[in-house]
């Protein structure tokens, strides 16, 4: 059911025109476990992904109508940046991709075909706005029926 969605939401979003984006992601994930005692232990970890999105460009008329589409399956929140979500001097580690720009997002752990998405069934997807020079930064949900 998930990559139905992924599959439907790209479709959705695709466009002519790429932005083609690199850059260092941070996940943290938290496994818990049972250790050989029988007690319970958590694991957190921070993880940095090295990867590139293509980012469908549109221009705003294109993006509305795009929005009225997934609304239809989905509750979309919205937000606009001149840039993805970013955090300056990423740490230098020999451990550690070293990047000019680190860039995070929430509730992923896994993409596809431009969709970012996690186990708690949300998905992250960016368009580009050509007519502002924005990113719309696009949180979307299955709608609870």
């Amino acid at each position: 059911m998930k990559l139905k969605n992924v599959d439907l939401i790209s479709k959705v979003t695709k466009s002519c025109a790429i932005k083609e984006v690199c850059y260092v992601s941070r996940i943290f994930k938290q496994n818990v476990f049972i250790n050989a005692n029988g007690d319970l232990e958590v694991d957190d970890q921070d993880i940095d992904v090295n990867f590139k999105l293509d980012i469908p460009v549109h221009t705003f008329e294109s993006f509305i109508d795009a929005l009225l589409e997934l609304r239809k399956d989905f509750d979309v929140a919205c937000a606009y940046s001149k840039e993805l979500i970013s955090f300056e001097n990423h740490p230098i580690d020999n451990d550690i991709i070293v990047a000019d720009k680190s860039y995070a997002f929430a509730y992923w752990n896994s993409y596809q075909d431009n969709v970012l998405f996690s186990d708690s069934k949300r998905f992250n997807v960016f368009i580009y706005l050509s007519d502002f020079e924005r990113y719309a930064n696009l949180y979307v949900s299955h709608k609870k029926k």
